[in-house]
């Protein structure tokens, strides 16, 4: 299913869209005036499409759960420590820096 099912035009009756209300588990159903279109949910709530856009940024925000962005910033660190962990974890010795100590090249 489209998003929008087909462009809406004034004076048409509200197409029903496969677009989620950002205030409820509710589609909503969208129409035009001269100038813009115009989305309602069944509750009531009208929105422009400039509102729309900006409640659904807003709920994502809102919705983002914490745990992910603890994952994110525990990554980070992990991502940069991952070879001195990795050298630790298999007995290969650590630079004054405690990096990874550049491996000794062997001459032919």
């Amino acid at each position: 299913m489209k998003a929008i099912p087909s462009r809406p035009m004034p004076g048409q009756p509200e197409s029903i869209t496969a677009i989620s209300c950002p205030d409820c588990p509710g589609v909503l159903a969208v129409s035009a005036d001269d100038t813009r279109l115009r989305f309602r949910c069944r509750l009531g709530r009208v929105y422009s499409l400039k509102e729309l856009l900006a409640a659904k940024e807003q709920r994502i925000e809102d919705n983002t759960p914490t745990p992910l962005w603890d994952h994110v910033d525990l990554v980070l660190p992990l991502d940069a420590i991952a070879p001195t962990l990795i050298a630790l974890a298999t007995g290969k010795s650590l630079g004054s820096d405690g990096a990874p100590a550049a491996a000794a090249q062997s001459t032919p």
